[in-house]
């Protein structure tokens, strides 16, 4: 299932309270790894263009000064 965005569609994942719960212990057990890149809110944009040219690994996330 997915949702449209601002004209772009998004999948959306959804499960079941049980499913949460084991993704929860995973992630306290360390299983689940995820990739994010800091940037500064001032480079918001670049970051964007970086974004919709696969040229960062992860999830960006902007941290206001």
């Amino acid at each position: 299932m997915g949702i449209l965005v601002d004209g772009v569609w998004k999948d959306q994942w959804y499960g079941s309270r049980v499913e949460l719960m084991e993704v929860i212990a995973m992630a306290r057990d360390g299983r689940i790894h995820t990739e994010t890149a800091e940037f500064p809110l001032e480079q918001a944009l670049e970051v964007y263009d970086k974004l919709k040219a696969g040229q960062i690994n992860g999830r960006a996330v902007l941290v206001p000064a």
